[in-house]
């Protein structure tokens, strides 16, 4: 375990116990600091974040690996609860360092697969590139089904105006030839003027 690892460790679990300052003695209140204050980096802003797992999800994870005989007492789900929130913690510490190192603001899932490897859990790496493709492989399908449906709301719609715009035409037609048999009006006097040229009203 390197000097950063042990860091996070130690910064997480001593906010677990510590939980009000300490008051300095007479004796050593006075007394100037010798030392310069460090400066935070990656790894030891990320462990003064408390962080920890939602119970329900750490009990759910124990259930599908653990055989139905196990139980799992309230403090040891905590603990593991609370264990589970400082890895999650320091690993994103560590994927953050190997992104600063390729000069990139931005953590991708590569920088989490280094990470791994250099915290010793190589062996996971293989099962993380299986999960990352499937579920770039469900990204893309949702993405590409939430395209036809859009792309068939269109149509949908374009096929609704064009048949809108057929009943208006045939309503239309209908009206001129009604109109056609009947006689039409006349446009200057609005008048409606019969087929033999008489005029409305007049014998």
């Amino acid at each position: 375990m390197d000097e950063s690892t042990t860091a996070v460790v130690e910064n997480a679990t001593r906010q677990e116990s510590s939980s009000s300052p300490t008051k300095p003695s007479s004796s050593t209140s006075n007394a100037t600091p010798t030392t310069e204050p460090k400066t935070p980096t990656a790894s030891s802003s990320s462990a003064n974040i408390e962080f920890e797992p939602p119970a329900a999800c750490i009990r759910r994870l124990l259930k599908q690996v653990l055989p139905k005989s196990t139980n799992v007492s309230k403090d040891s789900l905590s603990a593991i609860s609370r264990a589970s929130g400082i890895f999650v913690l320091y690993l994103t510490a560590c994927a953050n360092d190997v992104a600063r190192e390729g000069r990139r603001s931005t953590i991708v899932a590569k920088d989490v697969l280094g990470a791994l490897k250099e915290l010793d859990f190589g062996e996971f790496v293989p099962l993380m590139e299986k999960f990352l493709e499937g579920h770039r492989k469900e990204e893309r399908c949702k993405k590409e089904e939430k395209e036809r449906v859009k792309k068939l709301q269109v149509e949908r719609q374009q096929s609704l105006q064009q048949q809108e715009e057929k009943e208006k035409a045939v309503a239309s037609s209908l009206s001129y030839d009604g109109e056609e048999k009947e006689g039409m009006r006349d446009a200057t006097t609005g008048k409606f003027v019969a087929r033999d040229g008489r005029e409305e009203g007049v014998v």
